[in-house]
Order: structure tokens, then C-alpha cells, then sequence
């Protein structure tokens, strides 16, 4: 993995902590521990369908209106969603959005 880069885990409970021999660990930490800037995952269980329509409105407003700002794409994208569905809210983002890669 690249120091800098952005991680789109668009699977279940990709970014909950979970239970480790007595500790939590947490996929998008440790990833930002390996040098991700930006951490996308969800917090439960993500029907196909819905993660990839979330998946596709991010990168349609990621390469659109939000212009690349990957903090406006997200929200862009879960905006998108909640007239649809409520499965939304399970989506997280963890970053600065001050240092996002170029």
C-alpha cells in the first residue's frame, strides 16, 4: 500500500472494531497505521445491491460535482442514498480532511 492513498473497503463491518484475543482491532486502523490517509468502510452487514449503488454514486460525485474532494463525495453519495434506503448511516469515513491525497 502506498503512504497517502485512499481505502474504499465497501464491505460488511469493514470499519468496526472488533474482538481480538481480549482487544479490539479495527481493519481502517490499521491501515492508517500502514500510511492511509483516508479510511471508507462500513460499521455492519451492507446488502450487494446497496453497496454498489453507494459505490457508484461516491465515484460519480467523487469525479463530478464534489471534484475530487473525497469528503464531498462521500456525503454527496450518502445524500444520495437516504431517500432510498436507511442502510446508509452504516457508512463511515475516518481522515483529515485537511491532508487527503493528491
Amino acid at each position: 500500500m502506498r503512504p497517502g492513498c485512499t481505502v474504499f473497503a465497501n464491505a460488511c463491518n469493514s470499519a468496526s472494531a472488533q474482538p481480538l484475543l481480549g482487544d479490539f482491532v479495527s481493519f481502517g486502523w490499521e491501515l492508517f497505521v500502514k500510511g492511509a490517509v483516508v479510511y471508507i468502510g462500513t460499521v455492519g452487514a451492507i446488502p450487494t445491491k446497496f453497496a454498489l449503488g453507494f459505490a457508484e454514486a461516491f465515484y460519480g460525485a467523487l469525479n463530478g460535482d464534489a471534484n475530487g474532494d473525497l469528503f464531498r463525495a462521500f456525503f454527496e453519495a450518502k445524500r444520495a442514498s437516504v431517500s432510498n434506503d436507511p442502510m446508509h448511516i452504516l457508512y463511515a469515513i475516518y481522515g483529515n480532511p485537511v491532508q487527503v491525497p493528491s
